[in-house]
């Protein structure tokens, strides 16, 4: 099931405080799109989801849109 265009994870996230943090003070400085990257399988898609949940989430936060970019 999906909410606000966002899929929903199959568990909790634990952990990467601060790179939650760092994604959320660019955003609200004004920083449109975001890029993570490093090699595969370190989460990079989790944290995606996870922070675009959390700009979603907050009143008056500037939203998120998922774009599903995978061949599959």
């Amino acid at each position: 099931m999906r909410r606000g265009g966002l899929p929903v994870p199959a568990g909790t996230f634990v952990g990467r405080a601060r790179e939650l943090e760092e994604i959320a003070q660019r955003v609200a400085t004004g920083t449109r799109i975001i890029t993570l990257v490093g090699p595969p399988g370190t989460g990079k898609t989790r944290l995606a989801l996870e922070a675009a949940r959390r700009l979603a989430a907050a009143p008056a936060g500037p939203g998120a849109t998922f774009v599903h970019l995978s061949a599959a």
